[in-house]
């Protein structure tokens, strides 16, 4: 008998040691089934800007803090990860907090067993200010910074990306008579 206590003590202690990794982790991780939340730790409560554990653990889904135009994707990629299609991967997603800023999320989801049924285990990690400077430095390299218009790599970019060898193109070319007075005078 004393081999099973001993057996039952060290898969206790395990126990605990998972759960304090859990609950400790500086990374975001949620359960959840068919996108109700079955555990959640303080470290996603705050990446989800919400006041409590309790507070993500009574709403009825996490689709409501996706994106409307995203909900259909994120059903998609739900079921695929539930039948077995999806493998363990990191996705940047937009999701609205409970502070009801959006903000963007890396998430790392997979397939785990939760209470003898699946579930879908997810990481987040926020990336907000990653994506926000991306976006910029984006934007300042295919716009002019005097005028704000797409400078010349970006109208190349455009051409071949919405026009083929058989669209009609027509250029337009307007002439000011003594403009230059008016650039130099007022930029």
């Amino acid at each position: 008998m004393t081999g099973l206590v001993e057996a039952n003590e060290r898969v206790r202690e395990k126990d605990l040691m998972f759960k304090w990794l859990i609950t400790r982790s500086g990374q975001g991780i949620m359960v959840h089934r068919d996108f109700k939340p079955l555990m959640i730790n303080q470290a996603c409560v705050k990446q989800l800007r919400a006041e409590s554990i309790e507070q993500v653990m009574s709403i009825d889904s996490v689709l409501d803090l996706i994106p409307e135009n995203d909900k259909h994707n994120a059903l998609i990629h739900y079921q695929e990860i539930i039948g077995g299609v999806a493998t363990e991967n990191s996705t940047v997603v937009e999701n609205i907090c409970f502070d009801g800023i959006s903000r963007f999320f890396n998430i790392y989801d997979n397939l785990i067993e939760w209470d003898g049924l699946p579930a879908i285990q997810v990481v987040l990690e926020d990336v907000t200010d990653k994506v926000k400077l991306e976006n910029e430095l984006a934007y300042k390299a295919s716009h002019d910074e005097l005028t704000d218009i797409y400078n010349r790599g970006a109208i190349y970019d455009w051409l071949n990306t919405h026009l083929d060898l058989y669209t009609d193109l027509t250029c337009l070319l307007l002439d000011i008579d003594d403009f230059k007075f008016v650039n130099d005078s007022y930029g």
